[in-house]
C-alpha cells in the first residue's frame, strides 16, 4: 500500500461518517474472518508479551510465547490456545517441549517493548512473521536491532519480514 492509500484510509477512518459497524466489516474483510471470531477477538483480555524473552538459545517463537503464557502468566492451555487461535492439543505439546529445552521460568524484566497476544490470531502469517512485522512497523526498528532482540540473525529477520509482506 502506497502513501496516498494508507493517507486515504487515515482519513476515512476519522471520518465521522464511518460508523464502527463501517469499521468491523472492514476487519472482518482484511483479515478474512468471520463475525464469531472478530467477536471472540475483541473479547479477549490483551495480554502482552516482552520482547527479552525471545533473546534465548533454544526456544522456537512459539515454544517461547506459549511457555511465558503459561507459566509467567499462569494461563490454561485452552485460554493461551483462545487467545492465539490454535488447538488446546497444540498448546499443550508445544509447552511440553518448551519444558523439556528449557526448565527455568522466564525472568521477569521491565521493557518498553511488547508484543500483543493478539496479533497471533490471524494465522496468515507465522509467529516469527508476525513478531518481525509488529516490530518493524509499531516500533520502527531497523533489521538489525530486532535480530539482536529476537537472537536471530539479520538475514532470517529481512527474510521474514520480505514473507510477511508478500503474504500481506
Amino acid at each position: 500500500m502506497n502513501e496516498q492509500q494508507k493517507e486515504v484510509n487515515r482519513q476515512s477512518y476519522n471520518s465521522q461518517e464511518t460508523s464502527s459497524q463501517d469499521i468491523l466489516e472492514e476487519i472482518k474483510q482484511r483479515y478474512n474472518i468471520t463475525e464469531q471470531q472478530l467477536t471472540q477477538f475483541l473479547k479477549q483480555k490483551e495480554e502482552t508479551i516482552p520482547i527479552h524473552i525471545f533473546n534465548n538459545e533454544t526456544l522456537s517463537a512459539l515454544e517461547t510465547i506459549v511457555k511465558y503464557l503459561k507459566e509467567n502468566k499462569k494461563l490454561k492451555h485452552s485460554t493461551i490456545a483462545k487467545k492465539i487461535n490454535r488447538s488446546t492439543k497444540t498448546i499443550w505439546a508445544t509447552y511440553q517441549k518448551a519444558k523439556q529445552k528449557q526448565q527455568k521460568r522466564f525472568e521477569e524484566q521491565e521493557t518498553k517493548i511488547t508484543i500483543p497476544s493478539t496479533i497471533f490470531y490471524n494465522r496468515t502469517l507465522s509467529v516469527l512473521e508476525h513478531i518481525t512485522k509488529h516490530l518493524k512497523e509499531n516500533y520502527d526498528l531497523n533489521f538489525t536491532e530486532i535480530a539482536r532482540l529476537l537472537n536471530r540473525s539479520t538475514k532470517t529477520i529481512w527474510t521474514t519480514h520480505q514473507r510477511a509482506k508478500k503474504k500481506g
